[in-house]
């Protein structure tokens, strides 16, 4: 199966996990219905990881590496829109996703593409701080700065040096006046 099959796959999978046969938001709340969205949710990481996996296989790391990128996002966009409801969903994303971390972390110090590099260190760094961990927050998005510095890339410059006063200025991401 080519990987614009498994994607295509993927978005009549999140369709359906959207459309929920007509149920509302607030019905996934019951029991089956919550049942019913982790089943859906298992099969959409199920093949986002045949999907990731078929990339590897066929050696597109380039690819693989921004398909992981993507994932980062989507994980940190879970994060900040509702940890702000729940407080314990941040250490479920965090526990949820530390093999996906770990493994970007892993390949972004062995990528050789600055462009993706750069990338990466600014995707590590926005999941890092809308988990509170303003540290790596500023070490990753530094990394992306320098890295677009070297390059000369004005428009990141400016982008990555306003994420870097943001992270450093508002360490609490959910602290009231902070806009998204």
């Amino acid at each position: 199966m080519s990987f614009w099959d498994r994607l295509n796959i993927i978005k009549s999978s999140l369709g359906e996990l959207l459309n929920s046969n007509g149920e509302d938001v607030f019905s996934l709340y019951s029991s089956y219905g919550l049942i019913k969205l982790k089943q859906s949710y298992q099969q959409i990481v199920n093949e986002i990881n045949n999907s990731l996996g078929e990339l590897l296989k066929n050696n597109y790391s380039n690819d693989y590496i921004r398909c992981l990128s993507v994932m980062i996002e989507i994980v940190t966009f879970q994060t900040q829109r509702f940890v702000p409801i729940n407080l314990d969903v941040m250490k479920e994303e965090v526990s949820g996703g530390f093999s996906l971390i770990l493994q970007c972390e892993y390949i972004v110090e062995n990528v050789k593409d600055f462009d993706l590099k750069q990338q990466m260190y600014a995707k590590l760094s926005k999941y890092y701080y809308w988990i509170c961990e303003q540290d790596k927050a500023v070490d990753y998005i530094s990394k992306a700065l320098e890295i677009v510095k070297e390059k000369g890339n004005i428009s990141l410059i400016e982008e990555y040096t306003s994420t870097l006063k943001q992270i450093t200025e508002k360490t609490d991401p959910y602290s009231v006046g902070f806009v998204r």
